[in-house]
């Protein structure tokens, strides 16, 4: 909740333009980035795969609805306003952030706005969890499709990332790799 505000106030960096650049200009057909914070679209990108969900929406565990973050979002605060000025000692980029306090006990987390009743959670895959079937194929088909995969700020460190690139590789198409530090990649 109380990273949520910071999370949503980043901004499409170079990276992200060029890339809706190149894709404006008919160089890249499809994006699939494991980002989910939309910086992607927001820089204009049109043709988007996030491969591990959009931190914008919620999901119910029980029911499948969606609902946007903000509305959620809203409902948070409305159900803990005094949570609002708990104190943040650490932001993380995903919006995780580390509290000065460590009772949580009042802290009211609203059921799904469409069934009543399910627990919800940001619409993305986190660390140990599974992509769901549908997108895993999708990423698998644009990957069979494309004549060279250009790989950019990702060190391919897992395995949702890495499986792609040996797709490419197995199919004796082009890959290329821009990083700032090392990558599972050799």
């Amino acid at each position: 909740m109380l990273g949520w505000r910071p999370f949503t106030a980043a901004r499409p960096n170079r990276a992200h333009r060029s890339l809706a650049r190149l894709q404006a200009h008919g160089a890249l057909d499809e994006l699939i980035t494991q980002n989910v914070d939309g910086l992607h679209q927001r820089a204009g990108s049109r043709s988007v795969l996030d491969l591990h969900g959009r931190m914008d929406a919620v999901r119910c565990l029980a029911c499948g609805a969606h609902e946007a973050r903000a509305a959620f979002q809203a409902r948070l605060e409305r159900a803990n306003p005094h949570w609002v000025e708990v104190g943040v000692i650490e932001l993380r980029a995903d919006s995780d952030a580390q509290l000065s306090t460590a009772d949580f006990s009042d802290f009211v987390v609203p059921s799904c706005g469409a069934c009543g009743g399910g627990p919800v959670k940001p619409d993305v895959v986190f660390f140990g969890g599974a992509i769901e079937p549908r997108v895993v194929a999708l990423a698998a088909e644009l990957v069979e499709a494309c004549d060279a995969l250009l790989v950019v700020g990702s060190t391919c460190s897992t395995y949702s990332a890495f499986r792609l690139v040996q797709r490419a590789v197995a199919r004796a198409v082009p890959v290329g790799l821009l990083s700032l530090g090392p990558t599972r990649m050799h």
